[in-house]
């Protein structure tokens, strides 16, 4: 067949497909194509043999989780809800919300030549502190540590011990450290009155490994270096592994008075107690109320302490103001050298206030919750001022005072404060 044939048949064959091809119009493909892109109709992922598969695990999961939780709570179905919100959303450090700090890290504005400084910057005043973020719904429970078998002295002086750790969990954990020194201390000296007097027991002297060996039976989130807490209240010494008390800086925490009132068990979660108590701190005569809820468990080898406090939880109560002592750096002054400046700044408080309204000579309160030094010399003491109340209640408001050396006096001494209510850019110039 030549190539002429060959041609032919092909154009032959291919005349007879495109009389047999279907001519589609324009209108009709976008029709289609609609069509298919608006389908809902899609092709099943699985089978309905592996959907029934799917169904019997699940519900396998769900009877062994129920199981567990049944044999873990005792068998106490009534109590599986409540094992549930303790353990599953309990937090490990305290819940409290903390007031921000208003002196940052930024240095303050220089000295003028003629010696009085300008004006400190001020961020807010804070009144009447308290936390609403954490529930007490067992503030109110009947009391069931006999039912419970618990021995509510050994609890009891934990917890006494314990308290110092009120108002100091905040972001300062050199603050947090010092604060469980204290606990520590406090607790070693309450278990050795408690023995007799002629008894001399090693365990209870002022070492490293005694505190931290305390600390871990009292408290199961215990993990602090407590050799790194501020020095100006338990000093430690390598040379003989051990802490003094600075007593002029420790005299402060003394005069915190502590009283606890309607401490109970009310419950039992698995081998895990909870308890509520009321705590009373009284210092400098001013009186700060907390409400108190923690859980813990028993120990069962134990030196120190016959139970463990696993979490803890409080509350500054309403129209209370916070008489926490800040556990702070002091930046080489001593409490003497505060307590003078302070005394200082309450008589430049009342003779400003005199300007406005004559006749106030209220002998204020104060607390120091920071002193930092800047380098530029500048030193800056932030502090809150109690305010009493007709109803011998207190108030009170958030300050800051610059302090340095005046011309020709060679002694430390106020040059500037701020408060956020009212302000004054010179202080006996």
């Amino acid at each position: 067949m030549g190539n002429n044939e060959v041609d032919q048949e092909r154009d032959r064959y291919i005349k007879k497909v495109l009389q047999e091809d279907k001519i589609m119009s324009k209108p009709v493909v976008e029709k289609t194509d609609s069509y298919l892109n608006n389908n809902k109709v899609k092709m099943r992922r699985y089978s309905k043999r592996q959907k029934n598969w799917f169904k019997v695990v699940l519900v396998l999961l769900i009877i062994s989780l129920a199981v567990n939780v049944y044999q873990f709570t005792g068998g106490d179905l009534s109590e599986i809800g409540e094992f549930i919100s303790s353990h599953f959303k309990k937090n490990p450090t305290p819940e409290i919300v903390e007031d921000v700090d208003f002196v940052d890290n930024t240095v303050p504005e220089n000295k003028t030549p003629g010696g009085v400084v300008t004006t400190l910057p001020f961020d807010n005043k804070v009144e009447n502190k308290t936390s609403s973020s954490v529930k007490f719904e067992d503030i109110n429970s009947v009391d069931k540590a006999q039912e419970l078998n618990v021995d509510t002295n050994s609890l009891s002086t934990l917890l006494n011990s314990y308290v110092y750790v009120l108002g100091r969990i905040n972001d300062d954990e050199k603050e947090i450290t010092t604060a469980y020194v204290i606990v520590a201390n406090d607790y070693l000296t309450r278990l050795q009155k408690a023995q007799n007097s002629l008894q001399v027991n090693s365990a209870l002297a002022r070492t490293y490994n005694n505190f931290n060996n305390a600390l871990t039976e009292m408290y199961s989130e215990y993990d602090f270096n407590i050799k790194d807490c501020y020095p100006e209240y338990l000093s430690f010494t390598e040379a003989t592994n051990a802490y003094f008390s600075r007593e002029e800086f420790n005299g402060k925490i003394n005069q915190e008075k502590y009283s606890i009132t309607n401490l109970k068990v009310t419950n039992k979660l698995g081998s895990e107690y909870r308890a509520v108590a009321t705590v009373t701190r009284d210092y400098n005569g001013i009186i700060s109320t907390f409400d108190v809820v923690f859980n813990f468990v028993e120990n069962t080898n134990y030196t120190y302490s016959k139970y463990k406090i696993t979490s803890f939880r409080y509350e500054l109560e309403e129209g209370n103001v916070d008489n926490t002592t800040r556990l702070i750096n002091f930046n080489g002054f001593t409490v003497s050298q505060i307590d003078e400046l302070l005394q200082e700044l309450n008589q430049n408080i009342i003779k400003d206030k005199s300007k406005v309204k004559v006749g106030i000579t209220s002998d204020y309160k104060y607390k120091v919750n920071k002193i930092d030094r800047y380098e530029d010399g500048t030193i800056v003491v932030s502090y809150t001022r109690f305010l009493p109340q007709a109803n011998q209640s207190y108030s009170s408001v958030d300050g800051k005072m610059n302090i340095g050396f005046k011309n020709a006096v060679n002694k430390i001494s106020v040059l500037s404060f701020e408060e956020a209510s009212e302000t004054t850019e010179e202080v006996n110039p």
